[in-house]
């Protein structure tokens, strides 16, 4: 157990860096993009692609994050729990960036 432990720590930090980086790209394209004020029902398809395109990817790493960080720890019940554990914070990031692209979509 203790010879595992760097290589979880590895796969741990690994895993984190991957969730975080499609939040970065997803923060980084919204402040890049002005802001536009839309009545309701005055929508055009590429504004629908964008906004269905960022909560997919949200939801991908909301979904994947807790099955990815047990896959390789299932072995190990206090492994196992520590990734879960990890994987935690990412899925309100990941529902909070998704809720605000929907807020964003209906104004």
């Amino acid at each position: 157990m203790c010879a595992l432990a760097p290589l979880q720590r590895k796969q741990l930090q690994q895993q984190q860096q991957q969730q975080q980086q499609p939040q970065q790209q997803q923060q980084q394209q919204q402040q890049q993009q002005p802001l536009k004020r839309k009545r309701s029902g005055d929508y055009d398809s590429k504004d629908n692609v964008e906004v269905a395109h960022s909560d997919s990817l949200a939801a991908a790493a909301a979904a994947a994050a807790p099955g990815d960080a047990a896959a390789p720890a299932a072995t190990d019940t206090g492994a196992a729990k520590a990734a879960a554990a990890a994987a935690l914070p990412a899925a309100p990031a990941a529902a909070a960036v998704a809720a605000a692209a929907e807020q964003a979509a209906a104004s």
